[in-house]
Formats: C-alpha cells, structure tokens, sequence
C-alpha cells in the first residue's frame, strides 16, 4: 500500500499570523489542498494529515470529501515537537511493506 504522511501542524508562529501554515492562501488556495490534491492525484492510497490542535478542525472541514485520516500533534512546553515526532503518529498506521512518503504542508510548489 502507497501511503502519504502529510506533516500539518505548524502553527505559524514565526510568521506572525493567526492563521496556521498550512492553511495560508497561495494563489487563492490553501497551501495545503496542493499537497492533498498532488498526493490524491499520484494514486495515494492513504493520506494521513498530522494536524495541529488548533487546525485540525478547519483541515477536517476542509477535506471532508477526501479519504483521509487525521492525527493530532500535541503543542507546547515539554512536549515533543518536529518532522520525527510528527512522522511517529501515524506509525501505527502503516505496515512494513507499505510505500511511505512524507510530505510537508507548508511547501506547496515543488
């Protein structure tokens, strides 16, 4: 199985935004419909999205239609942060002979 482990969380923080990275407009478009839509469109299996406690409502909302699975990564002091962390979520989700990609949210154009 083709899997894709898309990394959502950021918060936004350093951008000085209310709005989460992955969900900052490029071209009148979420940042992240680009990555679900380039992962759908490789004949992913399973997309799993490892959203931020803040944003993973809105991406819930936003990908209601979609086949995908959500994983929350926790935020905030004295807890574990980054690509590995987040990649570790969805680790029980996927088998040793599964095909993983992971793809960052924040990164649209690539």
């Amino acid at each position: 199985m083709e899997v894709s482990i898309i990394l959502a969380a950021g918060e936004g923080t350093r951008m000085k935004s209310e709005v989460s990275k992955p969900l900052h407009t490029l071209l009148n478009k979420p940042m992240i419909d680009y990555i679900v839509e380039a992962s759908c469109e490789a004949g992913v299996d399973k997309n799993i999205i490892i959203a931020g406690e803040k944003n993973r409502g809105v991406l819930e909302e936003n990908f209601i239609n979609k086949n995908m699975e959500f994983r929350t990564q926790k935020v905030g002091e004295g807890i574990p942060y980054g690509t590995g962390y987040a990649v570790s979520l969805a680790m029980d989700d996927i088998k040793d002979d599964d095909i993983v990609l992971i793809l960052t949210s924040d990164i649209p154009i690539i």
